[in-house]
């Protein structure tokens, strides 16, 4: 027993000294570095602290721009004393608990409580990294591995790609069931073996399926379904081929197959139980996953992984590390690094896998894990169509092919340290033991000589994109000639293991077998989580705060490009149309793609319209150059040209004119993309916009060269280029509809090389438009729009190359109208939100219940079809909180409450202090009835699911806490049963 200690002891030691090696940096710089990529928020104007700073890894997004921005808001709000259910702060507001990824119930979570962020951030994958190794270890220890070998495993999985490349994501957290839980179940077999065999403790193999159970829970509770899915999988499948295994064994003896069936029954139970203590977290989940995008978008997000990057599970860094010097495009090889490395296992750790399929003391083990690789191969890779064939299976199809890579690595760490006990056993004889050695070695060369050949295949194939080829050649050399090193180091140790038998000599050589295993693993990724410094880590600049009080909490609309990625944005408590989330409300995403042409990652806006900044509750545009691409003839449609615009000088004699039709009424304004050279600018330049039908002159400007500096951007007079627009407006036309206008741009600069440049698209020519350079035909059309809502807008403030403007019709995200219709079907909903005539300010759409066919008309008749559309009034705000908002709504006449929020069934509504129904409003968003007068309107969210997953999660505790005292009580019984009498 003591020597069963300080095994435990000595290999708990080793752990701990390896992780505190892995994490020497962030531990070292917690007083002046965040252990996060929040540097990335230096692409950002706003947020930008230091110019032409290069992130550390620009691969790693998500955890800055979503998991920590999530936690940091969720800390704020407990401090409040609130829950963080809801972030109202991105895509129309979002449940937060229920995205799974937020992990806000998360055990690894827990050091967020009590420590400083920069220190939580550290623990908490400290914790993930230090519970995957040590449970390992537990459960190879368990099957008798040699210590060394059960070291080999637990070092081997905690350390492998995925586990390492997502340490800053819930993922390896969720895999906690697949050592954890497994360890447990093998306790649970061996406690009930003893059992039926006569021994003392006939009920003790229920504390451990209590143990299994919680494995489950708390690994459910991690942050990731998709990772907890296939480790639970994979879990089921050992106790199921365990559950085989007893079976076999005991065929013959009386009544052996009906108690193997309620063992079964009982581990089954085990899981149920403990994905019950998870039912807090899982029922908002699949609440908010009925209302989501991701049935639709991901439905067949099925891409198998590619065989062509089988090169990498040798030579991680062949390519490039975005955390390193050389980094690669981070589009090749596809998938990109993170998703090509997370299935790195390490070349020591893939060559003693081999090994491990001959190992003698786990066999069957072996075997099965050997099974196990090969199912998830032809299903990862989708051999023979079998990746289709699997989606077919309900859960699975939801889940990415990618998320299973945890499972072979898991299998190939196992067998991994089968091979190296299988060495450490030895050879009787002499001649065997050195064919043993050849045999491993030889194993080696081949190995090394196959992935070579692989690896200088890969290269040739994306050596052009990747940057110098001297530079790549010498990179990949070398990052080959370190892993083949140190794979040399370790497989000579481990062939020496078959000739040597003394304790310390195989204690030397197995220290060299973990240190090579480590160097490969965990020392060459150790800085792919970078540290930062700390003025990076969400820093407030003058610039934020500027936006901060200029928008006063309002709503904006981010055009083109972003000054704050989703979900970054919470931690400032900026609200933004776009969002981040994995999930995302499906009628808000179905309506945000519908009107404002947004980009698929991150949706940020390319244009809008008044339409949708009415519908969306913006009142705030946040956009380069000087004006809001709003109610515009092409809106963003020449910025999308993929072919650049080219520069034409006008000065004398190289007259522009381009032939432009307004499409709708009301035309107020003309623009024209111009670009000059500060320091040398010479030459008038003179644009004017005629109606080519008439002949009427319809706005005409003259610009001497500092006037035309000012109207550019009097803030950028010391830049070497400037390029913006110039506006020129009007009174409104209300006969432009269908009208041809010519807009001419002349110069009266002497010198082409010094005056103005407008810029022609080639590649795009809209109908009924028609360019002429220098009096000749040109492909091609300016950069120039015709704007119709140009005096909606007012300038608001500058922030540095970024202008605020503000819609001055705006009325916020909480206003009522006196009518609505109804709509039975979505589609045809969406479809109205499309009509041109459609105004969020005159009629609310109320779209379809919760059951088949339309919702109930709000009683009382608070307004109907036939109602007046006198207009919309704003609601005033009295208190507003992420789960809680009081308004205050005065009218002279029955309405409808619109709430520019998404349509979530966790919401209640209070009028009054009556409860009343709340409505699906405009495709997306939220609606209720209000009487004339003034009311008092409460909205409170509080979804009954999490209330309901709270008692079943309470629930399943207590079946485990009696679960686990029933087999403890065995256990003291039986101690008690061997006290000595002293009566």
């Amino acid at each position: 027993m003591q020597r069963a200690r300080f095994e435990q002891l000595s290999a708990g030691l080793l752990l701990l000294g390896l992780l505190l090696v892995f994490f020497a940096e962030p531990l070292g710089r917690l007083e002046t570095g965040v252990w996060s990529t929040a540097d990335l928020t230096q692409d950002w104007p706003v947020t930008r602290v230091q110019e032409g700073h290069r992130p550390a890894n620009p691969l790693l997004s998500d955890p800055p721009f979503q998991m920590q921005p999530w936690m940091l808001f969720a800390l704020e709000e407990l401090r409040a004393g609130r829950l963080p259910l809801w972030n109202p702060y991105n895509g129309g507001g979002q449940p937060l608990l229920a995205n799974y990824q937020s992990g806000l119930l998360s055990p690894f979570h827990l050091p967020f409580l009590v420590l400083a962020f920069p220190a939580a951030l550290v623990a908490s994958a400290f914790f993930k990294l230090a519970l995957l190794a040590w449970f390992t270890y537990l459960l190879l220890r368990e099957w008798n591995l040699a210590q060394p070998a059960a070291l080999l495993g637990a070092l081997a999985f905690a350390f492998s790609g995925h586990n390492v490349l997502c340490l800053a994501y819930p993922h390896p957290g969720a895999l906690a069931v697949l050592p954890a839980g497994m360890w447990c179940a093998e306790r649970a077999f061996a406690h009930w073996r003893a059992a039926r065999a006569g021994g003392p403790l006939p009920r003790r193999h229920l504390a451990w399926l209590a143990g299994l159970a919680l494995c489950f829970g708390l690994s459910a509770l991690a942050g990731h379904p998709e990772p907890f899915f296939f480790a639970a999988v994979g879990t089921g499948a050992v106790v199921a081929f365990r559950l085989g295994q007893l079976l076999r064994a005991g065929r013959k003896e009386p009544g052996h197959t009906a108690a193997v069936l309620r063992l079964a029954l009982a581990f089954l139970g085990a899981a149920v139980v403990g994905t019950g203590l998870a039912a807090v977290q899982i029922l908002p989940f699949l609440e908010y996953l009925q209302h989501s995008a991701a049935l639709r978008t991901r439905l067949h997000n099925q891409d198998p992984l590619l065989l062509s990057q089988w090169a990498l599970l040798f030579y991680p860094d062949l390519l490039g590390n975005p955390s390193s010097t050389f980094a690669p495009r981070l589009d090749l090889p596809v998938p990109n690094y993170e998703g090509a490395n997370m299935l790195y296992p390490g070349a020591l750790v893939l060559t003693l896998a081999a090994a491990g399929l001959f190992s003698r003391r786990a066999s069957d083990v072996a075997r099965a894990f050997g099974v196990l690789i090969a199912i998830w191969f032809l299903y990862a890779y989708d051999i023979g169509g079998s990746a289709a064939l699997a989606a077919r299976i309900p859960l699975l199809d939801l889940a990415p092919i990618c998320r299973s890579q945890p499972l072979p690595l898991f299998a190939v760490a196992c067998l991994a340290a089968l091979g190296l006990d299988r060495l450490l056993m030895g050879a009787a004889p002499r001649g065997r033991a050195l064919g043993i050695a050849l045999a491993l070695l030889g194993w080696t060369a081949l190995l090394v000589a196959t992935f070579r050949r692989g690896a200088t295949h890969l290269l040739a194939e994306h050596a052009d994109a990747l940057g110098p080829a001297d530079a790549l050649a010498a990179h990949s050399a070398g990052h080959m000639g370190t892993i083949d090193g140190s794979l040399a180091i370790g497989m000579f140790a481990a062939a020496a293991l078959t000739f040597v038998r003394a304790p310390g000599a195989q204690r030397v050589l197995c220290a060299v077998v973990l240190a090579a295993l480590f160097f490969q693993n965990g020392w060459l990724a150790r800085n792919y989580n970078p540290t930062v410094e700390q003025r990076f880590f969400y820093p407030r600049t003058e610039a934020l705060e500027q936006l901060v009080q200029a928008t006063a909490g309002e709503l904006i609309v981010t055009l083109e490009d972003a000054p704050l990625p989703a979900e970054s944005n919470l931690v400032y408590r900026i609200p933004l149309v776009s969002n981040y989330d994995a999930l995302t409300m499906d009628q808000h995403d179905q309506l945000l793609f519908a009107l404002f042409d947004p980009f698929e990652v991150g949706q940020y806006p390319r244009t809008a319209s008044e339409k949708a900044l009415r519908l969306f509750g913006a009142r705030y545009i946040l956009h380069t150059g000087n004006w809001p691409r709003i109610e515009t003839e092409f809106g963003a449609e020449l910025r999308k040209r993929r072919a650049p615009s080219k520069p034409w000088r006008v000065s004398a004699g190289r007259d522009l004119e381009q032939t432009l039709r307004a499409s709708r009424s009301g035309l107020q304004a003309v623009v024209l993309t111009v670009g000059v050279e500060p320091a040398k600018l010479e030459g008038r330049l003179e644009v004017e916009l005629v109606d080519a039908e008439s002949g009427e002159r319809i706005v005409h400007r003259s610009f001497a060269e500092r006037e035309l500096l000012e109207a550019l951007d009097r803030h950028a007079l010391d830049e070497a280029v400037i390029v913006r627009e110039l506006v020129l407006g009007f009174e409104p036309r209300a006969d432009s509809a269908g009208r041809a206008y010519r807009l001419r741009v002349r110069g009266h600069g002497d010198l082409a090389e010094r005056a103005p440049a407008c810029l022609i698209h080639e590649d795009f020519a809209p109908p009924h438009a028609g360019l002429l350079a220098a009096g000749e035909p040109h492909a091609g059309t300016l950069r120039a729009d015709l704007s119709y809502a140009f005096d909606q807008f007012e300038w608001v403030t500058d922030i540095l190359a970024l202008r605020l403007s503000r819609y001055t019709s705006g009325l916020g995200r909480y206003y009522s109208v006196d009518a609505w219709r109804q709509f039975d079907d979505p589609t045809t909903l969406l479809r109205a939100m499309g009509a041109q005539e459609f105004d969020p300010y005159q009629v609310v759409c109320i779209g379809p219940g919760p059951g088949p066919g339309p919702s109930p008309l709000p009683a009382g008749g608070a307004a109907s079809d036939s109602g007046s559309a006198a207009g919309a009034r704003a609601a005033r705000v009295l208190e507003e909180h992420p789960t809680r908002r009081r308004l205050e709504v005065e009218r002279d006449t029955p309405g409808i409450l619109v709430v520019a929020q998404n349509h979530d069934p966790g919401w209640r509504a209070r009028v009054n202090g009556e409860a009343v129904p709340l409505w699906r409003a405009n495709h997306a968003f939220t609606c209720l009835a209000v009487p004339a007068g003034r009311s008092l309107v409460e909205l409170t969210y509080a979804p009954r699911s999490v209330a309901l997953g709270l008692v079943l999660s309470l629930v399943s505790l207590l079946l485990t806490l009696q679960a686990l005292l029933v087999g403890r009580r065995s256990r003291r019984l039986l101690r008690d049963a061997a006290r000595p009498d002293y009566s």
